[in-house]
């Protein structure tokens, strides 16, 4: 069982099958917690701990007090999705498994106190529904979206995501044509691309499919050629909607490190990029 962080489009995964929720509140400055279990691509609320009085509310009927801290166990349904809004009110949340706590953002690999929805990656299957065909990668999956004659997506997708076999000719040919990449990265693209993006992220874009295998280039040098900043290099990349095929892997930070990767600065995509650079080094 396998639980799934979702942050507007990214999404990590964590094989997991039980997890703590955490979070401070920011002006009573207590701690909260909620013990919660995945199950039958659900999750099961176990039981809920208020470190003192509780943040401006009185512990709910049935909650013990047992050195300081009060537990009860909440009469809550097992719910598909647990959405996680942004709070002025409440720190940032922690996620604890495995023994150790770390800041929700860092797992899944996004900003800080960004709108995040957790759920059982069973139910990532359901996204084969988003999809006209998932390929298996070495670094977790490739989903793949056509529309009429033209491919309008290509996403970057978790390590446990199931394999999707491809429902068009055109995402049949996609696949194809990315298998072949992961097993020799000199082989080329020649897809047709829904126009998408503004004019200058259609001109980064060019650039970025001009990169030959194995080579990388600077958010700053793309960005020199373009007369623009790296910065806007970097929100272009990360807009890209078909990676792999126009290879955004390629371009990386000024001081050799990897920089992002589709928006994202932890988590499996970054590790992700990190494969595909070795890949195509070898």
């Amino acid at each position: 069982m396998s639980l799934c962080i979702a942050a507007g489009a990214l999404v990590a995964s964590l094989a997991v099958d039980s997890f703590t929720l955490a979070w401070t509140h920011s002006i009573e400055k207590i701690r909260w917690e909620e013990d919660w279990r995945i199950e039958a691509g659900r999750l099961h609320l176990v039981e809920a701990r208020i470190h003192g009085s509780g943040a401006g509310m009185e512990p709910p009927e049935g909650a013990v007090l047992e050195r300081g801290v009060w537990r009860y166990r909440p009469a809550l349904a097992p719910v598909e999705h647990l959405r996680l809004a942004n709070s002025a009110y409440t720190a940032d949340y922690e996620l604890c498994f495995d023994g150790r706590c770390r800041p929700l953002a860092e797992v899944a690999g996004s900003a800080e106190n960004a709108p995040m929805e957790l759920h059982a990656c069973e139910g990532e299957r359901a996204m084969a529904a988003e999809f006209d065909a998932v390929l298996k990668a070495p670094f977790g999956a490739l989903g793949v979206r056509t529309e009429g004659d033209a491919v309008a997506e290509i996403r970057f997708l978790p390590p446990d995501t199931p394999a999707f076999k491809p429902q068009t000719t055109l995402a049949e040919r996609a696949c194809q044509q990315l298998a072949s990449y992961l097993a020799d990265p000199k082989a080329g693209f020649d897809l047709p691309l829904k126009a998408a993006g503004t004019a200058f992220q259609r001109r980064v874009w060019q650039a970025i499919a001009a990169i030959p295998p194995g080579h990388t280039l600077t958010y700053g040098e793309i960005a020199r050629r373009l007369k623009s900043a790296p910065r806007a290099v970097g929100q272009a990349c990360g807009r890209n909607p078909y990676p792999v095929a126009v290879p955004c892997h390629r371009v990386v930070a000024a001081d050799g490190g990897l920089g992002g990767f589709a928006n994202a600065r932890g988590g499996y995509l970054l590790d992700t990029k990190r494969w595909l650079l070795e890949h195509e080094r070898n």
